[in-house]
Parts: C-alpha cells; structure tokens; sequence
C-alpha cells in the first residue's frame, strides 16, 4: 500500500512591519542569498514531499528574481492578511493537485536552518497518525508569570512544557477543518496545531534541536548565518 502524498506549504506573505523594515524579512540576505531561498533549498531536499506552495502577498516585488530550488513542482499562490488566512488559502490551492488522504506540512518561510533530516524525522514518527504532529523543543529554562506591571507573579512549572515550532503535519482534510472551525468560532489560533488541539486532537511533539531558529529581528539574520556557516561543516545538533 502507498503512503499518503505529502505536500509542502510555505507562507511566506509577511510585510515586516514588526522586523522594523521596509524589507519583508523573508527577503533579507544571509550569506548571500534571501532567507527564503535558503529555506526552499531546505524543504525541497526532503524526497518525501511532492511540491511545494509559497503564499505570497499580492505587493511582493521579489519574488520572480528570487533564487529558487530546482524542483518542478514548486508555484505560488495569493496569501491573506494573517498567517492562518495564507495558509488555509494554501489548502485551496494544494487541493487542485492533492488527492484524498494527502497531507500538508507547513514551515514558516523564515525558519532557513531547518535540517532535511529532521523534516523526515518529524515524518517518520508521526508515521501518518491522523492526529499529525510538530517539531518543538522542551522548555528549559525558568519560567516567570509577570504580575501585569513588570515584576515576577510565579514561577510556572516547565514539566511539560514545548516550544512550538515548524514543520507542522496534518492529513490535509483534517486541517482544513480545523481552520475554518478556529475561524468561525472566533477563537483563532497562532499556529496550525492549535487549531487541531481545538478539534480536541492531540498532535504528536517531535524533539527538534535549536538551530531551527525563527527569525524575528534583525539580529537573528546575523545568528542564522553563524548557524548556516556550522552546518556547512558539519551538523549543528543539540
């Protein structure tokens, strides 16, 4: 029996504002190449995904000039306003190519670190479990709930606590409906798996390692090319 397609989405319709610049912060350089290119070149190595959909904004201008990985099934499409419009638009336009019982796996156009071998880790161990799963690390470091003005309430216990990150995987179907039901409750959701855990499912955690960096602020540029740099010689673990 054949294994579900895997389709890769990647949103990536961001403006920036928060980056404090004019450059959406997918677009910015790190050694030598936009962040989202080094991201696609990424996603596009894992053998198990099929394509690859990048949301974009309709203002994008850098786009058609970006260096892109040669793979032939890789297209854009229309993103929203949030991240969850731009990626539940992404399952529309992944439906024209995906069958019944496909997945998606969804990565954030500015995690550029991500390892192709972790991506088929996080895709063996949820093993198609239908209630899908997430790469994330352990939370270890001390937790403070702040009092509202600035000074420390409690410590919050970090037994059991993740961080979230990306690639998330989810059976396509099962996603869909978990977005428009966080849409139409009003409840929203801050990443895909929270919206599965509003389908009360409850999604599979797959231990990352820390240089699978986010890039929110400009100083990250600078730590995901000192990242970039240590994988070129060898794997940056732990």
């Amino acid at each position: 029996m054949n294994s579900p397609g895997i389709w890769a989405l990647i949103p990536a319709a961001g403006s920036g504002t928060r980056f404090g610049s004019q450059r959406p912060k997918q677009y910015h350089f790190i050694k030598g190449k936009p962040v989202l290119a080094h991201t696609l070149e990424r996603i596009a190595q894992v053998k198990a995904i099929r394509g690859i959909a990048v949301g974009l904004s309709v203002e994008d201008a850098n786009w058609e000039v970006l260096e892109k990985p040669s793979t032939e099934n890789l297209w854009t499409y229309t993103g929203g306003v949030t991240r969850a419009d731009t990626v539940r638009r992404g399952l529309d336009s992944l439906s024209a190519k995906a069958v019944a019982g496909d997945w998606v796996l969804v990565h954030d156009a500015v995690r550029p670190c991500i390892q192709p071998a972790d991506v088929q880790r996080l895709i063996n161990e949820v093993a198609f479990s239908p209630e899908g799963g997430l790469l994330g690390i352990p939370v270890r470091d001390s937790i403070k709930r702040e009092t509202g003005q600035g000074r420390v309430a409690t410590t919050v216990p970090r037994v059991g606590l993740w961080r979230a990150q990306t690639p998330q995987l989810f059976p396509l179907d099962t996603l869909t409906t978990a977005l428009d039901q966080a849409h139409s409750s009003g409840r929203g959701c801050t990443d895909e798996a929270e919206a599965i855990e509003q389908l009360s499912l409850t999604p599979r955690l797959v231990e990352s390692d820390w240089c699978n960096l986010k890039i929110t602020s400009p100083a990250d540029l600078v730590l995901a090319e000192l990242i970039l740099e240590q994988q070129a010689i060898h794997r940056c673990g732990g």
